[in-house]
């Protein structure tokens, strides 16, 4: 029976990511295409969930897929990479996929080459079960690694997370003063210190480094990053990066 099959791409959230075996949105598609293609069905639309984690169902383009589907699910399928692209939780990507073939849509699979006809079969059935619990462990396993190596960095004091505005990321330290925006940054906490006006400390701090609103320059007076510490977990911790001179908090 031909169909629409919508394409569905994810890639992982750092965190939840293996370099090694990751596949760009690119690469992903080109592969789910060539399935749909080969199985003699239409190419439907190409949803796409970027730097979100498969262990949540809950997720923005996710969603609107699977409302696609339920629409007509008699004429209409997904094709996706592979189980781990779908879901990393077994139970819940277990359970949904076996939802939506009961609703009589198509759930493909190009990894494997995991057809309607081979996910009908017992053999399918096994392969399919398999690969969500090696999925499942493998998610599992990445997280345990990545707690292990912030546990790690909050010990040595390495600050964790992207850098605030005025610093740059260093491999030994975790931040480093930005030689450019630094002086900037701290110009404007000393200038904030004496009384001057949010707002004539955004618009001069905009034209240095680029566009910062007085909301976001407040809040950046109060993070922790500034004072030589971090925020992880909800909890303030030391760090070993040079603090920058902050104003009243």
């Amino acid at each position: 029976m031909k169909r629409t099959v919508a394409s569905y791409v994810r890639v992982s959230m750092v965190g939840d990511r293996d370099q090694e075996t990751m596949l760009s949105p690119d690469d992903q598609k080109r592969q789910i295409e060539r399935l749909i293609d080969n199985e003699g069905h239409d190419r439907g639309p190409v949803f796409e969930d970027i730097d979100v984690s498969g262990r949540s169902m809950d997720r923005p383009d996710y969603r609107r897929m699977i409302q696609w589907v339920e629409d007509d699910p008699g004429h209409r399928g997904i094709a996706v990479l592979n189980v781990s692209r779908f879901a990393r939780n077994m139970s819940e990507g277990v359970a949904e996929i076996g939802r939506l073939r009961d609703l009589g849509a198509a759930v493909l699979m190009a990894q494997g080459f995991m057809t309607e006809e081979m996910a009908s079969s017992d053999q399918g059935f096994l392969m399919e079960g398999f690969n969500f619990l090696l999925a499942d462990f493998e998610s599992r396993r990445i997280g345990s690694t990545w707690r292990r190596v912030h546990d790690m960095r909050i010990e040595s004091g390495r600050f964790l997370g992207k850098p605030p505005a005025g610093y740059l990321s260093d491999a030994q330290v975790g931040l480093v003063i930005d030689p450019d925006k630094g002086p900037v940054m701290r110009d404007a906490f000393e200038s904030y210190a004496r009384g001057e006006k949010i707002t004539r400390i955004a618009a001069r701090v905009s034209a240095a480094i680029g566009t910062t609103s007085a909301r976001t320059l407040k809040r950046r007076f109060v993070s922790a990053a500034y004072n030589g510490q971090m925020t992880w977990g909800g909890e303030v911790h030391p760090a070993v990066h040079e603090a920058l001179e902050l104003g009243p908090r």
